[in-house]
C-alpha cells in the first residue's frame, strides 16, 4: 500500500516523488516508463513515513524509511543514507511553522501556531496543534486533522480526510466533504451539496443546509 512520502529510487540513488501530485508507486513506475516484470530491477519502491506520535513530526530521524517490496535489492544498502537524507530534506521544506498568505498547489505539513489564510489546490498531509486555515478552494486537501486545528471554510471539491480530537470545520460549502470524524471535532454549517461521510465518538454537526449531507448521529465506537 502506498503511503506518504512514496518515491521510487533508482540504482545510482536517484529519487523520484511527486507527492503534492500522487503518492501511488504506480503512476510514478508509469510516468517514469519502468517496467516491472518480475526480472532483476534497477528501480526500487521505498515509503518515508512519520511517526505515530505526531508531537514528534518535526524530528526527521523518526521517520521511518522502508522499501515497499518483498525483498530489497542487493544495492539498496549502499543507497539508504543518502535517500534518507534526500527524503528527509523533501519533507522539511513543506513544514509551515508562521503565517502565510496563500498556499498555491504544492504539498505542505502545517506545524502547531501555523496560520494560513488560502489555500488553493494544495495537499496538506496533517494540520497539527493548533494550526488553522482560513478557506479551501478547488480541489485542495487535508489528510489529517489533529489536536485544536481549524479551518475555516471549505469551498468547491475541497476535502478533509480524516478528523479527530477537538479539531473544527466552521463552514462547508458547494461539493466540499468530510470523510470521518472522531473524537469531539466538529463541523458548524453545512451548505449546498457537503458532505459529511462518517461520523464517531462525540463529534457534532450543527446546521445543515440546501442538499448537505452528514449521519444523523455517530457511531459510539471513536476511531481515533
Amino acid at each position: 500500500m502506498c503511503h506518504f512520502l512514496s518515491a521510487i529510487v533508482m540504482w545510482d540513488g536517484t529519487v523520484f516523488c511527486c507527492p503534492d501530485v500522487t503518492n501511488s508507486h504506480e503512476f510514478m513506475i508509469m510516468h517514469l516508463g519502468l517496467v516491472d516484470d518480475g526480472t532483476a530491477r534497477m528501480w526500487v519502491r521505498v515509503e518515508f513515513t512519520p511517526p505515530d506520535d505526531s508531537s514528534q513530526i518535526e524530528d526527521l530521524d523518526q521517520w521511518t524509511l522502508s522499501v515497499d517490496e518483498e525483498t530489497a535489492p542487493p544495492w539498496w544498502e549502499d543507497k539508504v543514507e543518502g535517500v534518507r537524507t534526500t527524503l528527509a530534506n523533501k519533507v522539511r521544506g513543506m513544514f509551515i511553522r508562521d503565517e502565510k498568505s496563500i498556499l498555491l498547489g504544492g504539498c505542505w505539513i502545517l506545524l502547531d501556531g501555523s496560520n494560513v489564510k488560502t489555500v488553493v489546490n494544495s495537499n496538506i498531509v496533517q494540520m497539527l496543534g493548533s494550526s488553522q486555515v482560513g478557506g479551501m478552494h478547488g480541489f485542495s486537501q487535508v489528510g489529517k486533522m489533529l489536536d485544536s486545528s481549524q479551518v475555516g471554510k471549505m469551498w468547491d471539491y475541497s476535502q478533509v480526510g480524516k478528523m479527530s480530537g477537538s479539531s473544527k470545520v466552521g463552514k462547508m460549502f458547494n461539493c466540499s466533504q468530510v470523510k470521518e470524524m472522531n473524537g469531539s471535532s466538529q463541523v458548524k454549517e453545512m451548505w449546498t451539496y457537503s458532505k459529511v461521510v462518517q461520523m464517531y465518538g462525540s463529534s457534532k454537526v450543527g446546521r445543515m443546509f440546501n442538499c448537505s449531507q452528514a449521519p444523523r448521529e455517530p457511531l459510539k465506537d471513536s476511531r481515533d
